[in-house]
């Protein structure tokens, strides 16, 4: 390789530091922007939070309605129709999850508690 060759590599270089150092400096006029960034940074900590919570709600109800309705589900002296209901919606923990899921996050939680509250004894 040339000194001139070199001395261009240099010059290259040089330039990308003061490039870098120009990023930075300007930098400092979006402070609002920094403080906007970690606010979402902190919102979407609290959202993580929120949801683990209220997913630990979710299948504790899971569990407690399976529990709860595994007796009714394998009487057979209870009609044979609603056990199969509450057997597709509540018969296992993931049925039950995913019901509870439905009822928490859709409007159609009477369709899945009416008949609970109505036809199991």
């Amino acid at each position: 390789m040339t000194f001139s060759n070199m001395s261009f590599i240099r010059l290259v270089r040089m330039f990308r530091v003061v490039r870098a150092f120009r990023v930075i400096r300007t930098m400092g006029h979006f402070k609002e922007l920094r403080l906007l960034m970690h606010t979402i940074v902190a919102s979407v900590l609290a959202l993580f939070w929120s949801m683990l919570i209220m997913f630990i709600f979710q299948l504790m109800t899971a569990i407690l309605l399976c529990q709860t309705l595994h007796d009714f589900i394998v009487d057979p002296t209870a009609e044979m129709e609603m056990r199969l209901w509450a057997n597709q919606h509540y018969g296992d923990g993931l049925k039950a999850l995913y019901t509870v899921f439905e009822l928490t996050f859709s409007g159609c939680w009477p369709n899945y508690a009416r008949p609970v509250i109505e036809r199991v004894h």
